[in-house]
């Protein structure tokens, strides 16, 4: 599993990069191999569907405490340590593994191009 996780993390930074990446099998057309992969796709969806998660702290208990020397008696405030939460898709990486194994199983390949 390592070794899928490595390849896919590679391959997206290889995207940000600018090489062009796309999964290809001999003697098969364009549409045929736009039918596999959403084959793979709805496959991958079935089995692991959209998992919405939130990450960040939401916790003001975390706060950073702020004096000022400004005259007299010393002023200070709590400041908030809160990062507000965003939502992440917790079985993104999952679903992208297994289509990639779901057309590696079909016989494609992931060539790297320019």
């Amino acid at each position: 599993m390592k070794t899928v996780f490595g390849f896919v993390t590679s391959a997206c930074l290889l995207t940000l990069a600018g090489c062009s990446m796309e999964w290809t099998r001999p003697n098969t057309t364009e549409a045929a191999s736009s039918q596999d992969r959403l084959q793979c796709e709805q496959q991958a969806l079935s089995m692991y569907p959209v998992m919405m998660s939130p990450t960040g702290t939401a916790d003001p208990q975390l706060a950073a405490i702020n004096c000022a020397t400004s005259g007299s008696p010393i002023n200070c405030g709590a400041t908030p340590d809160v990062t507000p939460p965003t939502q992440t898709d917790a079985n993104a990486l999952n679903r992208t593994t297994a289509v990639s194994l779901c057309l590696e199983s079909k016989g494609y390949v992931f060539k790297m191009g320019n």
